[in-house]
């Protein structure tokens, strides 16, 4: 298990054209299927609504949203999505649509060696300021080790790039901007290795010349990382099941998915990383695993046969 590697990345802005609400971006080349796609995309929309990106008709065909800011008091706001890629997008065309016209920026990032499921970690809060040349991203707490942690935002006008990222492991990626216009917009991503669990301090965001900027960051799972997932059983009066019940897990063909019970119903926790409400089970699922079936078994009479499909677990790292 490695940090996950940044190969290459593309980059494309609109020039200072704000009479559409798309961008085109080239996909980087040399993609196997599994690698992941990771694309930004920032403009200078000037009003918290709408929204301008969403996981649904505002993002890039076939990619799913990891998180986005619309902001009134930067006057320029980001999103970030991500793919896995099935080999066949290099070089290729990929469209970044908006809710409303205006300048815009985006880069599209090749990585390998990220898990094939649940990818994303941890989402920081975001950072919303008005004026300045110095901004600080809130930073987060990686869980485990060999985090790849990606930090990006737009700031209001082109005038204030290029834009850097320092501070802690942090350093710039790209900082693509739609022009040299103030009344254009800006954009930067960066990216931290993050070899061991804990806080990865704030992103020191540098401006060309003081004026909005807004951004966030997240962290990226390295492959071959394990999915502690939790699930609620109740019995068939739809009541939770009584501390001591036992859970097992089975393959979809019928096998045993370990060689004993996942595990047994405590009842509430708060502990990490494995906080448990009534009914629930947490248990380690190896990456690449689904559609486990789960036999309840009541202690009281071992005679419950109840079993369950397993279909949207609830990731807990």
């Amino acid at each position: 298990m490695a940090v996950p590697i940044i190969v290459s990345f593309t980059q494309a802005d609109s020039g200072g054209v704000t009479t559409t609400n798309s961008l085109n971006i080239t996909a980087p080349t040399g993609l196997s299927a599994g690698d992941m796609l990771v694309i930004f995309c920032g403009n200078d929309q000037a009003a918290n609504t709408p929204a301008q990106w969403d996981d649904n008709a505002f993002k890039p065909a076939g990619f799913t949203l990891i998180h986005q800011i619309t902001t009134a008091v930067a006057d320029a706001g980001v999103a970030a999505f991500y793919k896995y890629s099935d080999g066949s997008e290099s070089g290729t065309t990929i469209t970044c649509p908006a809710a409303t016209a205006n300048d815009m920026w985006a880069s599209c990032l090749h990585i390998t060696g990220v898990r094939g499921i649940d990818p994303v970690g941890v989402i920081g809060s975001n950072y919303d300021a008005s004026t300045g040349v110095s901004h600080s991203v809130p930073g987060i707490t990686t869980l485990a080790v060999n985090r790849l942690v990606l930090v990006c935002g737009s700031g209001d006008g082109a005038d204030t790039g290029p834009i850097t990222v320092s501070g802690g492991n942090f350093l710039t990626g790209d900082n693509p901007r739609a022009g040299t216009s103030t009344a254009s917009v800006a954009g930067v991503w960066g990216y931290a290795e993050q070899p061991t669990a804990g806080a990865t301090g704030n992103a020191t965001v540098s401006l060309n010349s003081s004026d909005g900027f807004s951004g966030f960051m997240f962290s990226l799972e390295p492959a071959g990382v394990p999915t502690i997932v939790r699930e609620t059983f109740k019995d068939s009066a739809n009541a939770d099941y009584a501390n001591g019940t036992v859970v097992y897990a089975y393959n979809s063909d019928g096998s045993l998915f370990s060689t004993g019970a996942v595990g047994t119903i405590t009842g509430v926790s708060s502990s990490f990383p494995t906080p448990l409400t009534a009914g629930e089970v947490a248990f380690t699922q190896p990456e690449g695993v689904f559609n486990l079936l789960f036999l309840v078994v009541d202690p009281s009479t071992d005679t419950d046969g109840l079993v369950t499909n397993f279909i949207t677990p609830t990731q807990l790292t």
